[in-house]
């Protein structure tokens, strides 16, 4: 709550007190920000790319005298913090974004706004961006669930016993349904908002003989597809399975 109230306070006037305090309960930090951001819209920011000054160097330790041995040794300075990138909302859809980058990143970035001048001829950054953003997420899409605008026409796949494969069409089918979103739901029936290191899983283990059909898959977070496969092997098989898994891993 003290979050909260540090983000309104700034805004909060006689007028507006008892509305912005109630859309501000129960939300998360980003949330709160989202809100505010579209009622009272911020300019936008200017596209910057420039060089970061370069952190201090520690001067070297200077051997006391004998007359100064007694005084306590300086303590060294501190290296200043990373900076953490920035994602604030401005407006409703506009985003203020910043962060840090090496000079290979930089260098590509200017590769890519030169090779797109011929499209985008002012080397707007935000455009660049979404343009390379769109082709990675168009690329992991197709590698990992078989989404693409033009899926091939085939005959459906046949299934090798024993094997772990899921085909395309289902891929595509449980992305359909389950959207990019672990299904997993809590004893309270709400449902996991994790939209990152998702997996498909088996509801029916596949070691347990479970299909790999649309009705026996569903997407889960990493977290959950191991907690699935502790429900239906035990944690003592699943650690064992784990600690096999890694010990490979580290001999390639």
């Amino acid at each position: 709550m003290s979050t909260a109230i540090q983000l309104i306070g700034p805004k909060l006037t006689q007028d507006n007190c008892a509305e912005l305090v109630d859309g501000a309960c129960g939300k998360s930090k980003r949330q709160i920000e989202e809100m505010l951001a579209a009622r009272f819209e911020a300019p936008a920011v200017a596209t910057v790319v420039r060089k970061l000054p370069c952190a201090p160097v520690a001067q070297p330790e200077l051997l006391p005298l004998p007359a100064e041995a007694a005084r306590p040794a300086a303590r060294p300075s501190r290296e200043p913090a990373p900076t953490r990138p920035v994602l604030a909302p401005l407006a409703s859809d506009r985003f203020k974004v910043q962060l840090t980058v090496n000079r290979e990143l930089k260098d590509k970035i200017e590769t890519a706004t030169a090779l797109l001048r011929h499209q985008v001829r002012d080397g707007d950054l935000a455009t660049v961006l979404e343009r390379a953003v769109d082709l990675l997420i168009e690329q992991q899409m197709k590698n990992r669930f078989a989404c693409t605008e033009r899926p091939r026409k085939r005959a459906a796949e046949e299934q090798k016993s024993g094997s772990r494969h899921i085909p395309n069409e289902v891929r595509r089918a449980v992305v359909a349904r389950d959207g990019l979103r672990c299904t997993f739901r809590g004893p309270d029936g709400h449902r996991c908002g994790e939209t990152g290191l998702l997996e498909l899983h088996h509801e029916e283990a596949h070691a347990l003989g479970g299909p790999p059909t649309v009705e026996n898959i569903r997407m889960l977070c990493q977290p959950h597809n191991q907690l699935m496969a502790e429900r239906d092997f035990g944690p003592l098989f699943m650690q064992r399975a784990r600690s096999t898994l890694s010990g490979e891993c580290s001999q390639r």
